[in-house]
This record gives structure tokens, C-alpha cells and sequence, in this order.
């Protein structure tokens, strides 16, 4: 039976986990509109790391709400998921401004930052290299590339790779068979004697 008092612990632990930024386990590279916090002199650059994506690196010499809050409202884009990477001891300070100001926007925290690949030899190389390593599936493929490179449409290049690999090909599992055609039975013309040879 739930006394009073467990019952508004539950609840206020259903009001703080609403109120909490989500966070993801893939790079910020994934998304089109990417934001990276750090501390510095306070600045903001601006990089198109690939054809329709946004990275701002802004750097704030006094990390607080308030510098914090401004900056955001500036760049978050109100339609797009938003990808944060932000320090760790300054997450707290996040959530704390999150349902009082950024509960509108779409906002995915991450820890991740690996490298953009633009060139197309670079791209097939490292999916040739990865695939060839293990000869795993796409999926598996894309999750260990996902570690260090980023490049848009990485799921589809991947497939199309692994779909035309001869080696998967030649050792493919065939999970549908051809079923072989049932052949008539000999009868024997005397008792227990095999007539097949």
C-alpha cells in the first residue's frame, strides 16, 4: 500500500523525469542542427560540416543561466531536432533552465564528436575496410563506423556495399530453400530385398 509521502515521491519523480533533456548515444554529427558548448572567450563559430547541416562551436567565458539561456535562444532551431553537446558538470545547470525556457524546442543531448567525411574515395574506403574486417551485416557495420566517422546517407551506402559483397553472397544462408520434388518410392518385387541397386 502507497502511503502519502511515497506517493508524492513517485509523482515528483514522474514531474523530474518529464522535465529532463533526453539524451542519445550517437554523435552530434547526426544531427542537421548541432550545437557545442565549451568554455572560452566568448565566442561563436559557425561550420557547415555537410550540404544542409549547422554547427555552431560556442565558447562562453562565464558559464551561468543566464549566458547559458541567451546563447541557446539564439541558436536552437525551433522545428529541427537540435543536437547539444555541453560539458558534464554543466548538464545539471541544463536541466535546471529546461522546462522554464526550452520546453518547446526538440533537444537531444551528447557526448559524442567524431569525424565529418566528405570525399567520396574516403567513404568507400572506410565502409570497404570496416565490412571487409568482419563481414557483419549493414546494421552492425554502420554502429562501428558510427564510433569515428560520420558522413550523410552512411545507412544506405553501407547496405548497398554489403548487399553486393560476393563473399556474404557466396556464403549466405539460404533461409528459403527450394523444397526438392518428392521422387515415387520402389516397391520391392520380393520381402526385405532392396531393389535400388
Amino acid at each position: 500500500m502507497l502511503t502519502s509521502s511515497s506517493m508524492e515521491t513517485a509523482h515528483s519523480a514522474e514531474e523530474d523525469s518529464t522535465s529532463l533533456f533526453p539524451h542519445c548515444e550517437v554523435p552530434i554529427n547526426v544531427f542537421k542542427h548541432q550545437i557545442i558548448l565549451s568554455e572560452g572567450n566568448d565566442d561563436c563559430v559557425y561550420k557547415e560540416p555537410h550540404s544542409g547541416f549547422h554547427r555552431y562551436y560556442i565558447s562562453l567565458n562565464m558559464f551561468n543561466k543566464e549566458n547559458l539561456i541567451e546563447s541557446l535562444k539564439e541558436k536552437l532551431h525551433p522545428s529541427m531536432i537540435n543536437g547539444l553537446k555541453i560539458p558534464e558538470k554543466y548538464i545539471q545547470m541544463l536541466q535546471e533552465i529546461f522546462k522554464e525556457c526550452f520546453a518547446n524546442f526538440k533537444i537531444r543531448i551528447t557526448q559524442k564528436l567524431v569525424q565529418d567525411i566528405n570525399k567520396e574515395e574516403d567513404k568507400f574506403k572506410i565502409i570497404q575496410e570496416e565490412h571487409k574486417r568482419a563481414h557483419r551485416n549493414s546494421q552492425e557495420n554502420k554502429e562501428q563506423i558510427l564510433e569515428k566517422y560520420y558522413f550523410p546517407n552512411m545507412a544506405k551506402l553501407i547496405k548497398k556495399y554489403t548487399s553486393n559483397c560476393d563473399i556474404c553472397n557466396i556464403n549466405k544462408y539460404d533461409r528459403h530453400p527450394n523444397n526438392p520434388k518428392l521422387q515415387e518410392t520402389p516397391i520391392p518385387t520380393y520381402p526385405n530385398r532392396d531393389t535400388s541397386y
